[in-house]
């Protein structure tokens, strides 16, 4: 190899090397960094009913991570071991008619949703956040951003591009507070430029008698590069513990107390979820899960859906605190058509 040909390459190693350095150096300038505790923004019903200031004893609560309309049954995608970042335009559309459809029939009093985009290149930049409140015109909101990048660069071959999304709770009872509750789990300077920041979406409502419930929406780590959901789970337990009436449920991409996980689960070398003990909540609070492994609430996405062959897992559930009974959790058998998760619905009686 003569000198003149070893200088090129010389100069363009150097040359890419300084590509990279001010590429990352703009994303570092450019990266959102939120505050440890942020109030949210609230939108509440135009000309709403005043007599939805308070809250029943009884109400019914669904919980559901929605997968960005984008992870229906017709999906794998490349996190997971599959190869794609996005669904048709087309589907995508669909599955989110579909979602905002079903969540318009549930009836529920209070709706937490997760993975809900606001402008991201894999939902071919959709607000789903309007479209979901403008569908749901007769709910209040909220919400909470949990992934903003600027650019994902993965996979090299049709990278993931720009994303904003994060988690959005809905309630038919006026919200009188709502704050982002940052997770002290952290990714480590360059990978967090492309990750999620999870958080907690906090919401206070009011009882009949008075008294403030505070619904809490979850969304926890999922590809854990070492204790990061240990650190997110003892967060939580000190959270909770300080509230009298409240209600955690979500996507926590762990198992409930009480679930057996099958050896497909653990062994998937893209995503084992671990187990959530007892020990890890709060003392005295009642665990509102079905942890029958044929009532799924999610399943895995190296394949396209095709029941009973692919792996599927409970990792959607609910954390209610002595004030509050679960009279029942159900989860919904959607077939994970519009979405990888099936919405579970809780019923909850308020006792003080």
């Amino acid at each position: 190899m003569t000198k003149k040909i070893l200088k090129t390459l010389a100069a363009t190693i150097v040359a890419i090397l300084i590509a990279l350095t001010v590429i990352i150096a703009g994303l570092r300038i450019a990266e959102w960094q939120p505050d440890d505790v942020e109030p949210t923004i609230i939108t509440e019903i135009v000309d709403g009913n005043p007599d939805s200031n308070t809250m029943h004893d009884t109400i019914i609560v669904v919980s559901w991570n929605i997968g960005y309309a984008g992870l229906g049954a017709d999906m794998d995608f490349f996190y997971d071991g599959g190869t794609k970042t996005r669904t048709s335009e087309k589907q995508t559309q669909k599955n989110l008619t579909e979602i905002c459809q079903w969540l318009d029939n549930c009836n529920a009093d209070v709706i937490m949703l997760q993975e809900v985009d606001f402008d991201a290149k894999r939902s071919y930049h959709i607000n789903q956040y309007d479209t979901i409140t403008q569908y749901l015109e007769n709910y209040n909101s909220t919400y909470a951003w949990n992934y903003v990048a600027t650019f994902v660069p993965m996979p090299i071959s049709e990278p993931m591009g720009d994303v904003v999304s994060g988690l959005v709770t809905l309630s038919k009872t006026e919200i009188s507070k709502a704050h982002r509750i940052a997770y002290p789990s952290k990714f480590d300077f360059p990978m967090r430029l492309f990750n999620l920041k999870r958080c907690l979406l906090s919401v206070n409502l009011t009882s009949k008698n008075g008294n403030e419930i505070i619904f809490n929406n979850t969304h926890n780590t999922a590809f854990d590069t070492g204790n990061m959901r240990a650190q997110e789970f003892d967060f939580l337990k000190g959270f909770i513990t300080q509230q009298t009436l409240s209600f955690t449920a979500g996507d926590w991409n762990s198992t409930p107390p009480g679930y057996v996980a099958s050896k497909e689960e653990l062994e998937n070398e893209f995503f084992a979820p671990i187990a959530v003990t007892k020990d890890a909540l709060p003392s005295e609070v009642t665990i509102a899960a079905d942890t029958n492994p044929e009532n799924p609430t999610a399943r895995y996405n190296y394949q396209p859906y095709e029941k009973g062959v692919t792996t599927t897992t409970v990792i959607d559930f609910g954390v209610a605190t002595k004030g509050i009974q679960v009279i029942s959790t159900q989860t919904i058998d959607l077939n994970f058509k519009n979405s990888d998760h099936n919405p579970v619905v809780y019923k909850l009686r308020v006792l003080r």
